[in-house]
């Protein structure tokens, strides 16, 4: 992760100092975070192929991980989840104010763009801005908020414009919202290492990849609707109950905390099934520094998993 975070934030320094913008986007990026989404994108992006081929991917985490900051930080304003913490420190509209941590976020989804452009190969490039702009727009993460938000102010929209059928919502929602950027993960590290195949070919173990990331990402959304409840917001990082005090449709506020924690459970150990099916199919004759890297790649999600109740 080194080589990642030194590319992630040298790219970030060498924007213009003056009016204190620079000073602003590193708050930001310079604020921690599990840097869980792109760890994830170079192990598997080695796991898959070699360490040049995760070498290669550095470009792709970056760019997925500017996309997830930027959301940070415009989820953060005062507009829509209105928080005053994030990774333990300050949100940014806090610190800047609501318009330039606006235009903070939007530098850093741009900036992803930049990224792409690094790719290997021009064939690379356009999958990775395919799989992001899936991932993070109107198919993906950002209409996920849409949504998030219309339940939440489903009062002011009308009953009409709101499903009725709220379990379906909250799969959408968690879908999109979180499970969309965790699409991108496992189709940017497959994107980077299957390369030289066939278009065709390429494209539907991309997709493939999606479906499963999805799962993860609704796995990681669960655990984190959880977390919200039982843990404080020191450990958290961001303000705790924000979940109930905003009326955000979760499966804690329809069943209670228990039954979603059972539910969770199950819905990760399917999960985990499926991703040694796949990593399976992925590399059938596996080599012993591949299967060293699968492992690192799948303790990693076990270790998220361990932490939610």
């Amino acid at each position: 992760m080194n080589a990642f975070e030194k590319a992630f934030q040298k790219r970030i320094a060498a924007w213009d100092r003056h009016y204190g913008f620079q000073e602003a986007a590193l708050h930001s990026v310079r604020a921690g975070g599990k840097r869980f989404r792109p760890k994830l994108v170079l192990l598997l992006s080695k796991a898959l192929g070699t360490e040049r081929t995760q070498s290669q991917a550095i470009p792709a985490a970056c760019a997925l991980e500017a996309i997830h900051t930027y959301s940070l930080i415009h989820d953060d304003l005062p507009s829509m989840d209105n928080d005053d913490l994030r990774r333990g420190q300050p949100t940014l509209h806090k610190v800047v104010g609501e318009g330039r941590a606006i235009l903070v976020g939007d530098a850093l989804l741009t900036e992803a763009l930049g990224w792409c452009a690094d790719a290997p190969s021009a064939e690379t490039a356009v999958d990775w801005l395919q799989i992001l702009t899936r991932a993070a727009g109107a198919r993906g993460m950002v209409y996920g908020q849409w949504m998030d938000l219309a339940h939440q102010k489903k009062a002011e929209l009308g009953a009409d414009s709101v499903s009725v059928d709220l379990e379906k919502a909250i799969v959408k929602i968690h879908q999109l919202k979180t499970g969309a950027l965790f699409a991108a993960v496992f189709a940017l590290a497959v994107a980077t290492v299957r390369a030289k195949q066939k278009p065709a070919i390429r494209t539907k173990e991309i997709r493939q990849a999606e479906a499963l990331g999805t799962e993860l990402g609704v796995c990681f959304q669960e655990g984190d609707d959880l977390l919200d409840i039982s843990e404080t917001s020191e450990r958290l990082g961001k303000t705790a109950g924000k979940d109930e005090a905003q009326g955000k449709l979760t499966w804690p506020s329809l069943y209670g905390f228990y039954p979603a924690s059972e539910r969770l459970k199950k819905r990760q150990e399917k999960f985990m099934k499926a991703l040694e099916k796949w990593l399976s199919a992925q590399t059938p004759k596996p080599t012993p520094q591949q299967r060293r890297d699968q492992l690192e790649f799948v303790q990693a999600i076990q270790g998220v998993f361990a932490r939610i109740p």
